[in-house]
């Protein structure tokens, strides 16, 4: 259902950053384990309690999570809870996920497993909801398109918000620094997929007339 209640075993394939089995840790493309962090006892007590009752007698809904979501975004397997649970969640659960996040947004966007819960609401989220992401992270760009897990977020909303709101995103990456943008090895992709996206739109023109 919507708001269905899952364990943290599922095998439902999330695509990026999430494994077939929960307990599978990958290492990242600068070499680092990025499970570690999760071997250490979480600060919060709810992320605590999913890890040791998810799938073991206790099944989870995003509800459960209310006051928490930013917490279990931070986590390996909070991240993948939240991740599986927004492909099937109501639009209300998508909202409760997006309100609880929206003032700690940036650092959920560079987090190395929060990033991908935000690209999960892109995936999901409405319309309205993508280009309000975008204008979260808007004046913020520049510091975000050079991080590892931000550009790769970045990429994503570009694909998904209106073409004025994409301009103007777009323009916070016009600085006398661009060159050092174009060199940068996460920026660099955010410059790539605005050229592709802006030879799309050319393209588009062209073929109307306008």
């Amino acid at each position: 259902s919507a708001s269905g209640r899952i364990g943290a075993s599922a095998s439902t394939s999330t695509g990026a950053g999430v494994g077939a089995g929960a307990g599978v840790v990958r290492n990242d493309r600068g070499g680092r384990n990025r499970g570690t962090r999760n071997k250490i006892a979480s600060t919060n007590s709810l992320v605590e309690e999913f890890r040791l009752t998810n799938g073991k007698g206790r099944m989870w809904a995003l509800a459960d999570i209310r006051g928490h979501v930013v917490d279990f975004c931070k986590d390996q397997f909070g991240s993948r809870f939240i991740q599986i649970s927004l492909e099937c969640a109501s639009s209300e659960d998508i909202k409760l996920v997006f309100d609880e996040i929206r003032s700690g947004l940036l650092f959920v966007v560079t987090d190395v497993f929060g990033n991908y819960v935000i690209q999960k609401l892109l995936d999901f989220g409405s319309p309205d909801l993508c280009a309000e992401i975008g204008l979260c992270i808007r004046d913020s760009l520049p510091a975000i398109a050079h991080q590892m897990y931000g550009c790769r977020v970045v990429q994503k909303v570009m694909n998904c918000i209106p073409r004025d709101l994409l301009f103007d995103i777009v323009s916070k990456l016009d600085t006398p620094a661009i060159m050092d943008s174009v060199r940068d090895q996460h920026c660099n992709h955010v410059i790539q997929k605005t050229i592709q996206l802006f030879s799309e739109l050319a393209h588009a023109s062209d073929a109307s007339g306008y």
